[in-house]
């Protein structure tokens, strides 16, 4: 059993950090790619993952010779993952990523202009008082 939830829990934290790479990548930037989205987003990817090798682990002291059921419902899990991810296209989402950023222009922040005082407007001369 804990073959199976570490399996799950790897699969999981895998298809998460795609789904937020491709999201931070993207040069139009999701509204939920956000960054702090996508650090708790990091943050449960992480502890997915430890578990998950946790889990493994355990299942390889405890149970090591895990029962066919179990295999079974792991390399079904695993197949689950991988087709997905193949369907993500990650590779390929990225390099036309990497490609529109590179094509696209960015102009530069000017950081003293936006730090400049506007001058305020002073009267001018050419008016002529009434005596």
């Amino acid at each position: 059993m804990y073959l199976l939830l570490g399996v799950l829990c790897l699969s999981a934290a895998t298809l998460m950090f795609a789904i937020a790479l491709l999201g931070g990548r993207n040069p139009i930037r999701p509204f939920w790619a956000a960054e702090g989205i996508i650090t708790y987003a990091l943050l449960l990817i992480i502890g997915l993952f430890a578990m998950g090798c946790m889990y493994i682990f355990k299942s390889l002291l405890l149970e090591f010779p895990p029962g066919l059921l179990e295999v079974g419902y792991t390399a079904a899990v695993l197949t689950i993952a991988v087709i997905v991810f193949m369907k993500m296209k990650v590779r390929q989402r990225l390099k036309a990523f990497a490609a529109k950023s590179q094509s696209s222009q960015i102009l530069p922040f000017d950081i003293e202009a936006s730090n400049r005082k506007k001058q305020p407007a002073t009267a001018h001369s050419d008016y002529s008082k009434a005596a």
